[in-house]
Parts: structure tokens; sequence; C-alpha cells
């Protein structure tokens, strides 16, 4: 239900095919193609103490073994190391990715935290500074002398700092990747078929790919000289 959920999703879809390459040539498709050639994802779940294999031409999950949240990677690595050497050898492209949470959102998480134990810090200060040295209860390590609070709250702001940093790398990278999407999805093909028309127009095509071929000729002779 899950993956007719995600497959009917109209944004999902849009966003999918917004990443098909332009191309203005039209190839004829390979008739005998097997259903293992189809571009599909492979999942590696932990769920219910179980590592699963999610595999999109299969019926359902195929369970792997026994597992926790430490070591579920662990159980399935070989797996996907056995996935790897399958494709590699029949010469498939494939991407290995993992879904993890956005790390900004893991930052600003450990923000509030930092947040929230530097304010405890300077409660305990005030009431140093104001002579009022009750023991909260359950003792624990706050620091009882001004000096090592204010030790403590120094390096709870620089912490925080630190956070903020990565945060606005991570925005930084996010912008990147957003400018990355636009070159990838923009077609390139008249571009380049206008410049080979103009080379070509000018009598300046045949001298370039000559100019290629000689240059490839003499690395060619290079490494035979080399061997």
């Amino acid at each position: 239900m899950k993956g007719e959920a995600i497959g009917n999703s109209e944004l999902i879809k849009e966003t999918h095919n917004s990443f098909t390459v332009q191309d203005p040539f039209i190839f004829s498709k390979k008739k005998n193609r097997k259903p293992s050639d189809a571009f599909h994802f492979i999942s590696f779940i932990p769920f219910q103490g179980k590592v699963y294999e999610l595999d999109g031409l299969k019926e359902g999950p195929y369970c792997l073994g026994d597992c926790t949240p430490e070591n579920w990677l662990e159980i399935a690595t070989p797996f996907i190391q056995k996935r790897m050497e399958k494709y590699s050898q029949g010469e498939i492209r494939f991407n290995l990715m993992a879904v993890i949470k956005n790390r900004q959102t893991t930052l600003h998480e450990k923000i509030l935290t930092l947040e929230k134990k530097k304010n405890d810090l300077e409660i305990k200060l005030s009431q140093l500074n104001s002579g009022d040295n009750t023991k909260e209860e359950g003792g624990g390590a706050t620091p009882t002398t001004k000096e090592d609070l204010n030790f403590m709250i120094n390096i709870v702001n620089n912490d925080i700092e630190e956070a903020n940093n990565e945060i606005l790398m991570e925005q930084e990278k996010f912008r990147n990747w957003k400018d990355e999407n636009i070159r990838r999805k923009h077609n390139f093909t008249p571009l380049i078929l206008n410049l080979i028309k103009g080379l070509a127009e000018k009598d300046n095509l045949q001298p370039l790919i000559q100019k290629a071929k000689d240059q490839i000729s003499q690395k060619q002779q290079q490494q035979q000289q080399h061997k």
C-alpha cells in the first residue's frame, strides 16, 4: 500500500520526471529486454527486530535475519555487497544511497539541547551570585563554583556556535545541490549542435577533429614507449 501511495504521488512523479534527459534523437528500443534490467530500487530496512530486503521487482519483502538497531547494517552489508558484485559483472549502473535524517534538523535539535543546558548553568550561576547555595535534587556533575560554571558556559557557547556554523555549511551545500540540479535538468544538446554547425560552416570543424585525432595518436605512442 505504501508503494502504491508513493507511486501515485503527483509531487514525486513531477520531481522524478523533471530529471529526465531531454533527447532530440529517437532510438529503437530493445525488444528482448529482461525484467532484471529494469531500473528500480532495492531497499534494506530494519523492522521489528529483523532486516528486510525490499526489491521493487519482487512481490514482497524478504527477511535477511534477526537484528538490533545497532547491528542491522552489519547484517545487511553482505547482501548489499553481493548485489553490487552481481551488477558490476553485468555492467549495470547503480547508485548506493542512504536515507537519513536531515542534518539541519539534527543540528537544530542539538542547539535546543545546548541552549537548555546553558540556561540551567546560568540559573545555577545566578543563584551563586545571589548567595543562594541550594543544592539541586539528585546531586550530579553540575559545577558548584563560579569559575567552573563560567568555564562550562563558554564550552556550551562554543558548541552552539559550531553547530550554527555547520547549519550554514549545510545550507550552502543545499544551494549548490540546487544549482547542480538545474544544470543536470537543462538540455544542452541544441547548444552543442549549433556550435558544431557553426564550426562546420566556417570550415573549422574538420581541423579540430583532425587535431583531436593527432593528440590521441600522440598519447597512444607515448604510452607504448613507456611500456
